[in-house]
């Protein structure tokens, strides 16, 4: 899996890209990069990209990481969108966004959705639809 991420403190904003096979063991990696950067903060709004992303996790690793980020305390709390084309990362954005504490996540298929969603109009120039 590829990642790429870029945190934009002046919006509170956070954009991340993933493409090719989506794994939990990157998933993992993607959210212990992520977190350890000094200028990212769980408050911070942000949009995932997963559309060039095809999905290679189950379930139950999903809840499995689901449930680590709540025991760490490590769960975002700021409006987050998934944007996602494969019908299976779509299916399991979806459950984990049903697994969050509170609602704070959707998954859609463009960027504007996404943006709108975050309320954050200024993502339209980082993503292409």
């Amino acid at each position: 899996m590829k990642y790429r991420y870029k945190i934009y403190p002046e919006h509170r904003m956070i954009l991340e890209s993933l493409s090719g096979e989506v794994t939990i063991q990157g998933i993992l990696q993607k959210t212990r990069t992520l977190l350890e950067d000094p200028a990212y903060s769980k408050d911070f709004v942000g949009i995932t990209d997963t559309r060039t992303g095809i999905a290679r996790l189950t379930k139950v690793e999903l809840y499995g990481f689901s449930d680590m980020l709540k025991q760490t305390k490590q769960e975002g709390t700021a409006p987050w969108a998934i944007i996602a084309t494969d019908p299976i990362l779509v299916a399991l954005g979806q459950i984990y966004a049903d697994r969050l504490a509170t609602p704070s996540m959707i998954v859609v298929s463009t960027v504007e959705a996404a943006a709108k969603f975050i309320d954050r109009p200024m993502a339209l120039d980082y993503f292409k639809d």
